[in-house]
């Protein structure tokens, strides 16, 4: 049912809801099994997000899972029982005893995880459609059927014994301005009940087993001769790096702190700081509009947002973007076994050929403009808001404003987006229970084969990003005014929240060293001739000029060709 409204969801030229969850689990309090749906959403939607998840109820209480949709949730279920399975040596001794307390209050029969797969696997298949639509009859009559008489009711079904309401005294409507809220009981049961039309069932969804199939991977290969060009393994730390003949790096790390799965970051390089200044179409907030929109779009390649979604619950795969000041993340954690090859097939054509959607955006914008208004009424986010405001000059630094969010448009952050896709260099990260050699070839198949914006080789034919330095405010001392701030928020309790900010050292660059005494020229070529004591690297900064003797630590960094090596007096 979730999955369903999730759906829904995706289809809606707006954002109306946040969540719908479904939960039947045994309650040791209540000493019986309880079935909750809860609905969380905006309180000027709540009738609508009320009126979804009642609609879905019935259609899954009175049409049941599609063959297809049981299929995916079997394997899903045996993937993940799997998992489990490899990982029994590594759990917590605290988590298998709660696991064992739980099971022995409830009367259940206590397993290990390798012990309750290999049950699971007699068990497939014995979990037919019929009993599992019969089951979710008897789960989702309490919640479908709510409101009908009793003759009228499914024997099977279950009666609702509680609601419960949480809602704010004052909300916010469409203008933006403070409203008085309530909810009646009448109001609630009216939604409950009320006649929405005829139930249909849905039609079943083409699921593919890859998201690029074995031709169109031979045809890239055969085209574009994807190699890595670069390969070493660093023995302290053992991690794998390689560069592929397209530019991406890879680095990977083989791990077996959870035997079975893995974790993958992309980093897109640019980020926040790549961005205007001010506001406008591609202006403040483009690159981090933009690649959120990119995962709410959903779609990859020929594939939409249904079918993407059901490929990666199969595989266990799960991924969240994230942008950064100078950086765009996306994370994936997969269970290797059939989801390493989704992940990559999914980080491909995610960067080879994105899919923009203009109803994505304006959803990922009321997006920002909700967290705004929730940050007005949270104590610690708006603490932490009016730190930024207070020590930051730059608006990038921040999340975008309304004003800013408006002035976006689906060109502007498309092109945001795509330019630090083509510049590159794209880098891989990825650690977990691999194989070295399988996972060398899957990146050159996989990955080498990947033009990044449209671009073969990003550092070669696309111009490089224009990037504007972050700033923070000069705030005199005597300003007491900005740097003594207070702020009253009506708040559920009594409290207070205190932050002390500030400058702080540089993220990147070492640690500058103390002020160091000047070089004579006979000081200066010996500086050029010599070595540190331990590395052998040459005191010699990239643009021919000594660093101090006395100023090892930047010289090793730009020997390495860090460029974030601090120029120290020389």
């Amino acid at each position: 049912m979730q999955s369903r409204i999730q759906s829904r969801y995706a289809e809606l030229d707006h954002e109306h809801y946040k969540r719908c969850e479904l939960d039947h689990s045994d309650s040791a309090r209540e000493g019986c099994t309880v079935s909750t749906v809860t609905v969380t959403c905006e309180p000027v939607h709540w009738k609508y997000a009320l009126q979804v998840a009642v609609e879905e109820a019935r259609r899954l209480q009175q049409c049941g899972l599609m063959p297809g949709e049981l299929s995916r949730f079997k394997l899903a279920m045996m993937r993940d029982s799997e998992q489990l399975a490899q990982q029994a040596g590594f759990v917590p001794s605290l988590e298998n005893l709660d696991f064992v307390m739980e099971h022995d209050a409830l009367g259940h029969v206590v397993m290990d995880q390798v012990a309750g797969h290999h049950a699971l696997v007699r068990l497939d298949d014995v979990i037919s459609l019929e009993c599992v639509n019969e089951v979710a009859r008897e789960l989702l009559g309490f919640f479908a059927e709510y409101g009908k008489a009793a003759a009228e009711r499914d024997p099977l079904g279950g009666i609702t014994t509680a609601i419960v309401a949480c809602v704010p005294a004052t909300t916010t409507d469409n203008d933006g301005v403070e409203v008085p809220f309530h909810i009646e009981e009448q109001e609630v049961i009216e939604v409950l009940s009320a006649d929405y039309g005829e139930v249909q069932a849905l039609e079943d969804i083409f699921v593919p087993d890859e998201l690029l199939s074995d031709a169109e991977l031979d045809a890239l290969t055969e085209q574009r001769r994807p190699t890595i060009v670069s390969s070493s393994v660093d023995e302290a730390t053992g991690v794998h790096q390689r560069v592929l003949s397209n530019g991406i790096r890879v680095n990977y790390r083989v791990t077996n702190n959870e035997p079975g799965s893995g974790f993958l970051r992309l980093v897109v390089p640019g980020g926040r700081t790549a961005e205007p200044v001010a506001a406008g179409p591609g202006g403040i907030g483009a690159a981090a509009v933009g690649f959120r929109t990119l995962q709410e779009v959903g779609s990859v390649g020929q594939w939409n947002r249904k079918q993407v979604e059901l490929i990666t619950m199969q595989n266990l795969v799960m991924f969240e973007v994230e942008p950064e000041a100078e950086y765009l993340f996306l994370d994936a954690a997969f269970a290797v076994k059939g989801g390493m090859r989704t992940t990559l097939e999914i980080v491909h054509l995610l960067t080879s050929s994105p899919v923009w959607d203009v109803h994505a955006l304006e959803r990922v914008k009321d997006i920002y403009r909700m967290f705004e208004l929730n940050t007005q009424r949270n104590l610690e986010l708006l603490t932490h808001d009016k730190v930024n405001h207070a020590v930051f000059a730059d608006r990038r630094l921040m999340d975008p404003s309304r004003e800013e969010l408006t002035a976006l448009t689906l060109e502007g952050v498309v092109a945001a987006v795509e330019h630090q896709l083509r510049a590159g260099p794209l880098e891989v990260n990825i650690a977990g229970d691999v194989d070295p050699a399988e996972l060398d070839e899957m990146i050159i198949r996989y990955l080498g084969t990947a033009a990044p914006g449209g671009a073969l080789t990003p550092q070669l034919d696309v111009a490089p990003l224009p990037l504007t330095p972050l700033t923070l405010k000069a705030v005199s001392p005597t300003d007491l005014a900005q740097r003594q701030q207070r702020h009253w928020l009506r708040d559920s309790d009594e409290r207070a929240c205190a932050v002390l900010a500030g400058p702080g050292p540089r993220m990147w660059a070492p640690m500058p060293s103390p002020v160091l005494p000047p070089l004579d020229a006979a000081a200066t070529a010996v500086a050029a001739a010599a070595s540190t004591p331990s590395g052998g690297l040459a005191l010699v900064g990239p643009d021919g000029v000594p660093y101090h003797p006395a100023d090892p630590v930047n010289a090793a960094a730009a020997a390495q060709s860090n460029p974030f090596a601090a120029q120290s007096a020389r």
